[in-house]
């Protein structure tokens, strides 16, 4: 349907919702895509993961993979999701995610929550950390010199 975007037929799948990765990549300025607060994103997220995280037992969403298209703004990361968001009669498929926004968000909080996620955040803050004492006890061990300067 090249005119989909003139009817109001929300159970078109050419009318349903589309996810990009960018859209909710902490990484991504706004200028390159990103739709939601970066406290809300997630680094590089994968097409897997969003589909993962749309998966039908959990949401009640139809979703439909597109594996070979590219978003404009940014064509090395190839795939999107489209999702079934509304009824024919234009009100949510599920009441809990009624916009795309609130889909967004939802799929970025799914996502953070893989154990695969978690574990990369655990190992990430066990690094700072690391880095943060071992900076702390270099400074701990260089004593300032005092008296008059030569």
């Amino acid at each position: 349907d090249k005119m989909a975007n003139l009817t109001n037929n929300h159970d078109n799948p050419a009318r349903w919702v589309v996810i990009y990765p960018s859209y909710i990549d902490a990484k991504a300025t706004q200028a390159e895509g990103r739709k939601i607060g970066q406290e809300k994103c997630v680094e590089a997220p994968t097409l897997r993961e969003i589909e993962a995280a749309l998966a039908k037992g959990k949401t009640g969403l139809d979703i439909v993979t597109e594996e070979n298209k590219c978003y404009s703004r940014n064509f090395t990361i190839r795939g999107r999701v489209r999702v079934h968001l509304k009824k024919a009669d234009g009100k949510p498929v599920n009441p809990s995610i009624g916009n795309r926004t609130a889909l967004y968000t939802y799929v970025a909080q799914e996502i953070a929550k893989t154990p695969a996620r978690i574990q990369r955040a655990q190992q990430a803050a066990a690094a700072a950390a690391a880095a943060a004492s071992a900076a702390a006890a270099a400074a701990a061990e260089t004593p300032k010199e005092k008296g008059k300067k030569k």
